[in-house]
């Protein structure tokens, strides 16, 4: 783990939150919650971003998928995924088992997720905005 992520490990939620807003920045996404936060620690890492947006091409093969983007995923690295908070469920318990396999630290989503109990079962970190059962595809598809 390199210095800035052991620092911000250390670092309370609320004095980053407090700190960002003093500097004029908005970077606290609002509405996280973890999905098994009995057995989260902190973690902190560089973000390897997501994101995903409406279907522009209905029926379409999209350019890449959710595998495809985790694959892709640095060790070491905490996953923040886009979804402009979609409803939609747009991670579960394939993408975080394979982030684990790669060795990233945990996932934040601006949106929904859903296999709760294989999220808890993996002992991967998740936190969204909210827990649904159906899934994004034909509805979402990942841009970035």
């Amino acid at each position: 783990m390199d210095s800035d992520a052991v620092f911000f490990s250390d670092v309370e939620t609320a004095t980053l939150g407090d700190a960002a807003t003093a500097l004029g920045l908005n970077l606290i996404m609002e509405g996280p919650r973890p999905n098994a936060p009995e057995t989260y620690p902190r973690f902190a890492g560089p973000a390897a971003t997501m994101g995903f947006a409406p279907v522009r091409n209905p029926g379409a093969k999209a350019l890449f998928s959710l595998y495809d983007a985790v694959e892709e995923v640095p060790a070491g690295s905490v996953v923040v995924v886009d979804a402009a908070g979609s409803p939609l469920a747009v991670w579960g318990g394939g993408a975080s088992s394979v982030c684990k396999r790669r060795g990233a630290l945990g996932c934040v989503i601006d949106g929904a997720t859903r296999d709760l109990e294989a999220l808890r079962d993996l002992d991967f970190p998740v936190f969204s905005k909210s827990v649904w059962s159906l899934a994004f595809p034909k509805r979402l598809e990942v841009v970035a």
